[in-house]
């Protein structure tokens, strides 16, 4: 897979869908896990998690729906950032499922054995959502890395750049400008033909000098009288044989009279 600056916005793209999927997969999980246990007793890291999946149909609306509609509020430096921090949601809620729920064995039995069956259920759910949070951050990561890498260009020239730089629908910048003047330059000069014939000053002057010759010589035979006529003579006056002007008359008339 080659990462240039026409395949990255597609790739991300893609990303986006597939994240879109994920996050609905784990914020269900994460609010399963949640309501399969008494209200007053639930870890506050399905909690997080349930969060996390908001936060991230919000920022999934922003980069694909603002930016494919009004592109005029999408900006450069909130694509950085939103995606970093989207990154580091996810990491954290994957690594504190993990840590909480991780450890726990879901075949409790005891005295209340239908409060226990609900934990018991409530403790898989969470344990399917850690797995599922990882693989969502897997992605975040794609999709942080094809922003940052897309907006490096522009970091190059500054915050501002960066701000006012055209965001694609994804999330990534878009690459129109040029990234400096010597990639201006190359640019201008993929524009000429293939073929460029130098000429060198003295025969440029020759080729100049040349077409005033072929100039003056056209004006001089345009100018010059024909042989055999009078020079005085006044070539721009058609004089016409003396013609009896006589009217028209249509044979119909001449019958009808």
């Amino acid at each position: 897979m080659q990462l240039t600056s026409e395949t990255i916005p597609r790739y991300t793209v893609l990303t986006r869908y597939v994240q879109t999927g994920l996050t609905l997969l784990s914020w269900c999980l994460a609010i399963s896990a949640v309501a399969l246990t008494d209200s007053r007793f639930y870890w506050s890291t399905d909690a997080y998690g349930i969060a996390v999946g908001i936060f991230s149909f919000i920022w999934l609306a922003y980069v694909m729906f603002v930016t494919a509609r009004y592109p005029k509020y999408a900006n450069g430096m909130a694509m950085v950032v939103g995606e970093v921090l989207m990154n580091i949601f996810w990491f954290t809620s994957f690594i504190a499922s993990a840590g909480q729920r991780g450890p726990e064995r879901c075949g409790y039995s005891g005295w209340n054995n239908s409060w226990y069956s609900n934990w018991s259920s409530s403790c898989k759910v969470a344990k399917c959502y850690i797995a599922f949070a990882a693989i969502t951050w897997l992605f975040f990561i794609f999709s942080t890395t094809f922003v940052i890498m897309s907006a490096m260009p522009y970091f190059k020239k500054g915050a501002d750049a960066v701000v006012n730089a055209p965001v694609l629908v994804g999330g990534t910048l878009a690459q129109s400008a040029p990234e400096d003047d010597e990639a201006a330059d190359r640019d201008v000069e993929g524009l000429q033909p293939e073929e460029t014939v130098h000429v060198s000053d003295d025969a440029e002057k020759d080729i100049v000098a040349d077409a005033q010759t072929t100039e003056v010589s056209q004006v001089e035979t345009h100018t010059a009288p024909v042989v055999g006529t009078d020079p005085n003579q006044d070539l721009g006056t058609v004089k016409m044989p003396d013609e009896t002007y006589q009217p028209y008359t249509s044979t119909l008339d001449t019958h009808t009279k």
